[in-house]
């Protein structure tokens, strides 16, 4: 079955049996077939996995489950990562769909930079269910950036897809921290990725994102332990690895130290250590700063709080 698969396509899942047959549905419909479909279960306790069981008898492509104790989407990416059997890894969440061309065309371009081991993959556009684009187009189509180009000169914004090398991922995993509820963006990947790798970016939309109130970005703000540790770990990554980074965009790095000090505040852990843990001077000169107005950061928010009730 290996040899038959150049694309795997992932999705990690948590109780949305009601949802995933949108990404079923879209991968019927695929124009390009050679791909599986491996699924994550983390930890559902609804019948995610008799709904799979009972797909899996007609599908025309292969289709792998696998559960795990409820550990966060970071750990079933690295887990998805090490078990895919395609050249190329493509993150399809558990409540969207994709277009019947999104595979098609990821392979058209990345055919085209075949033997270019210096790019990690292609990224593209996302519409919601209302068929807008979420955030920015990229300058030019296509347009082959680093982290330095994507992140901080042209500060591209909003919900991207991407298809990635499976051995670039896996060079690169996310953090394996487990705590129970926790979630942490890719974001993390994708700027550890593009340290060392180039992507190109079309501006194709080819994923169709939908808003759902049972997503984890929505029940996570429902959670101020989750969300805060996330921002946490964030920050402290770009704070500790990007740091050469600070001269194209201070104010992304100023904004990024008050939620990081009101992250540390929230969650009642060390500001000292935190201080000591930054190795660059010059953030670590504002980080001081910061936390020297935190207190008027956190009155001022509470005060905010209070003329709206």
């Amino acid at each position: 079955m290996e040899d038959n698969i150049f694309v795997t396509i992932f999705t990690p899942t948590f109780n949305r049996s009601h949802t995933l047959h949108r990404v079923y549905e879209s991968l019927c419909k695929q124009s390009y077939t050679s791909f599986e479909w491996l699924i994550i279960d983390d930890g559902s306790t609804d019948n995610t996995k008799e709904w799979v069981e009972k797909i899996k008898i007609g599908s025309s492509f292969p289709i792998r489950y696998y559960y795990q104790e409820n550990s966060g989407k970071h750990i079933a990416i690295n887990r998805a990562v090490n078990q895919a059997y395609g050249e190329l890894f493509v993150i399809a969440d558990s409540d969207d769909s994709i277009k019947w061309n999104a595979l098609e065309c990821f392979i058209k371009h990345y055919l085209e930079l075949k033997g270019a081991d210096n790019y990690a993959g292609i990224w593209c556009l996302v519409e919601n269910e209302m068929g807008e684009v979420v955030g920015d187009t990229f300058p030019s189509d296509p347009w082959d950036c680093d982290l330095k180009d994507y992140y901080f000169k042209n500060r591209i914004q909003g919900e991207k897809w991407q298809i990635m090398r499976t051995s670039v991922m896996k060079k690169h995993p996310m953090p394996s921290i487990i705590s129970k509820g926790l979630y942490i963006g890719e974001s993390i990947m994708w700027m550890s990725i593009s340290k060392s790798y180039k992507f190109r970016c079309i501006n194709e939309s080819l994923r169709v994102y939908y808003l759902s109130q049972d997503g984890i970005m929505q029940n996570n703000t429902k959670n101020e332990d989750v969300k805060w540790k996330g921002y946490l770990l964030q920050f402290q990554c770009i704070f500790n690895d990007y740091a050469e980074f600070f001269r194209y965009d201070p104010f992304f790095y100023l904004k990024g130290l008050v939620i990081y000090n009101f992250a540390l505040y929230k969650l009642k852990e060390s500001h000292l250590s935190a201080f000591r843990a930054i190795k660059s001077p010059s953030i670590k000169a504002l980080y001081g700063v910061v936390y020297c107005f935190l207190p008027f950061i956190i009155l001022s928010k509470q005060l905010l709080q209070f003329a709206r009730k």
